[in-house]
């Protein structure tokens, strides 16, 4: 049966590696609530947390309180064993923190977590940056998830390391300017083949403002992702 929350010891995806993991219902995305001022732009419109395995065991848009689903999310890491070994913590494999209530909630159980996980670390990325401030996040790794350089430069202003998302990678590496500051542009290395997972990279808990992450559209629906970066994303 589908659920509105799901937290993973040890995840069995390749490309996040042997880390703790969370998913959320997507009532939580941008968007999913009309009041919302601002929508994430692949909520049902690409997004690869819509169709394949990351899709079969939680509940989609749904009617439901964003900080009840918050306190499930954090009680549910509460739960998770202690790792006998250093184990990272992936947020929000599907779904997000939306309001800074819900971020703070979710951020603090994840704190919790990273005591007892032997070194481990927490990270994710948010397409509510626009709303969220940074502070909410506390110790957590977060990128601002943004669909063109120009959300690079606004998430930023707001405190953000970010996470771009492209159409293909044309290069490893390369410098990007973003309201008249050089920053540097490095492809997924987990897409590229230069690591073999997040475990083995760690670029998005470590990098500062100065990079941003690029991901290439993936997903069973990449073609709609794809296309949305082609268009400019939304401002």
């Amino acid at each position: 049966m589908k659920q509105p929350v799901l937290a993973v010891e040890k995840s069995r995806n390749a490309k996040i590696g042997p880390v703790a993991c969370t998913y959320v219902s997507q009532v939580t995305c941008p968007g999913a609530d009309p009041s919302d001022p601002h929508r994430c732009p692949l909520l049902g419109s690409g997004c690869y947390a819509e169709t394949g395995p990351a899709s079969w065991h939680i509940s989609k848009v749904s009617e439901g309180d964003r900080n009840a689903i918050a306190r499930m999310e954090a009680n549910a890491i509460d739960n998770l064993p202690s790792p006998k070994v250093r184990r990272h913590l992936r947020l929000h494999v599907v779904g997000d923190s939306p309001t800074d209530d819900s971020a703070r909630i979710v951020s603090a159980a994840a704190e919790r977590y990273m005591e007892r996980a032997n070194g481990g670390r927490a990270w994710t990325y948010s397409h509510a940056w626009r709303t969220v401030d940074r502070s909410s996040w506390g110790r957590v790794a977060v990128r601002a998830s943004c669909e063109s350089l120009q959300q690079v430069g606004q998430a930023i202003a707001r405190g953000y390391a970010t996470a771009l998302l492209v159409d293909r990678h044309d290069s490893p590496s390369q410098k990007v300017n973003v309201g008249g500051r050089t920053l540097r542009q490095i492809a997924c290395p987990t897409q590229t083949g230069s690591a073999g997972s997040c475990v083995e990279c760690r670029l998005c808990w470590t990098a500062g403002r100065d990079v941003v992450i690029a991901f290439a559209a993936h997903g069973n629906d990449k073609r709609k992702a794809a296309e949305l970066v082609q268009i400019g994303g939304l401002s």
